[in-house]
């Protein structure tokens, strides 16, 4: 009997622990830019609607975001983007799954840059990819990555006439700041 209870109790314990080491993005304070420098036209979208998982326990990171969540400057250019590119009524959402290549103690202080080496599966293409990331933890946990996607790579089509308008490789920019999923 104060086996089984030992064992309850390590059990209780580890799940605990795990649980404890899991964060998820606060919405008001996350971003995922993308910006697309071309020629004759720079276009920028952003989202702050999004979920980016991180635990800590596993080192692994996952970020799912809405395709249609992206705004731009014009809702032209929202358009263009849902229907003509991302084709957002098909493919509704953009993820990266992934593990990290350091393990990082949430409760110890400290910058710590890594890389994320996983799937990045985009209007329905999925890419091995390595993605740099940036761990801050101080009085909280904030992720930031930057990294380029090439469209081609996603099979994301560029017409001839609007080739200047729209450059063959974006960059993103995801900046959140985690807390701890209870």
């Amino acid at each position: 009997m104060k086996i089984i209870k030992s064992t309850v109790l390590i059990i209780a314990l580890t799940v605990s622990v795990l649980q404890a080491q899991i964060y998820k993005n606060d919405v008001k304070k996350s971003s995922i830019t993308f910006y697309s420098k071309a020629p004759l036209e720079d276009i920028e979208g952003k989202s702050m609607d999004f979920t980016a998982i991180v635990n800590f326990a596993n080192d692994s990171i996952v970020v799912r975001i809405l395709n249609t969540s992206f705004k731009f400057e014009s809702s032209l250019m929202e358009e263009h983007f849902n229907e003509n590119y991302m084709e957002s009524a098909k493919y509704k959402y953009s993820t990266f799954a992934g593990k990290l290549s350091t393990h990082i103690d949430p409760s110890k202080v400290g910058t710590y840059t890594t890389e994320a080496d996983g799937i990045v599966d985009i209007h329905g293409a999925k890419q091995n990819k390595k993605i740099g990331v940036t761990v801050l933890i101080s009085d909280n946990v904030k992720v930031t990555s930057e990294f380029s996607v090439k469209l081609a790579d996603h099979n994301i089509e560029i017409p001839k006439i609007v080739f200047q308008k729209i450059a063959e490789v974006v960059s993103v920019k995801a900046d959140a700041v985690m807390v701890k999923i209870k």
